[in-house]
C-alpha cells in the first residue's frame, strides 16, 4: 500500500496529491513506519554487488554501497556522484526481470526506478546476465560500466564534449 501512497504523492498534479493526503492519517503513518523498517533493516550485500562496487572503484570513482535516499525511503545498491549528477547503480539479479526471454524489468523494478528518478537520481541498471558476459575481463567490465554511466549522465548536447575525452573515457 505504501507504493500506491508514495506514487500518488510523487505526482506533479496537485489534485492527485490531494488523493494521497486524503488517506487516513493512521494508515499513512503505519505504512511509512513499516516501509522504513524494511528500508533500514540490515542490507545483505551480494558478491555480484561487491564486484560492481570494486569495478567502479578501480575506475577511480567513489561509489557508496547501500546509500539511503535523502528521505530515507530507499536504499540504493551503489550510489555515485558524477559532477552534479547523482547516479543510482542498481545491481539487479534475476528476480528483477521477467522469467522468460526476452528478459524485461518487472513492474516493481520499473516503479522503483521511477521513485529514484523522482528523487533526483539517474538510474543505471546492471543486469545480471549482461554482467556475467563482461566480467570475464576487467577491461570489458569497466567499459560496460562506463557506457552505462555515460548513457545515464550525458545529454545529447554533451556527447561531443564527452567523445573528445573529457568524460569517463578520459578518466
Amino acid at each position: 500500500m505504501f507504493h500506491l501512497y508514495l506514487w500518488l504523492k510523487d505526482q506533479p498534479d496537485p489534485e492527485v496529491v490531494k488523493v494521497a493526503d486524503s488517506l487516513p492519517r493512521d494508515f499513512r503513518q503505519h505504512a511509512l513506519k513499516v516501509w522504513r523498517q524494511q528500508t533500514t533493516e540490515k542490507q545483505v550485500t551480494s558478491e555480484y554487488q561487491q564486484q560492481v562496487l570494486q569495478a567502479l572503484s578501480d575506475m577511480g570513482l567513489e561509489p557508496q554501497i547501500e546509500r539511503k535516499t535523502r528521505d530515507w525511503l530507499f536504499s540504493i545498491d551503489v550510489c555515485l556522484k558524477l559532477g552534479d549528477v547523482l547516479v543510482a547503480v542498481e545491481v539487479n539479479g534475476p528476480l528483477h526481470y521477467s522469467a522468460s526471454l526476452p528478459w524485461r524489468p518487472t513492474g516493481k523494478k520499473l516503479l522503483r526506478n521511477a521513485f529514484l528518478a523522482r528523487r533526483g537520481y539517474r538510474v543505471v541498471d546492471v543486469a545480471w546476465w549482461q554482467w556475467q558476459r563482461v566480467t570475464v575481463d576487467q577491461d570489458r567490465a569497466q567499459q560496460y560500466l562506463r557506457d552505462l554511466l555515460e548513457d545515464a549522465v550525458v545529454t545529447p548536447l554533451d556527447r561531443d564534449h564527452w567523445a573528445a575525452g573529457a568524460g569517463l573515457h578520459g578518466s
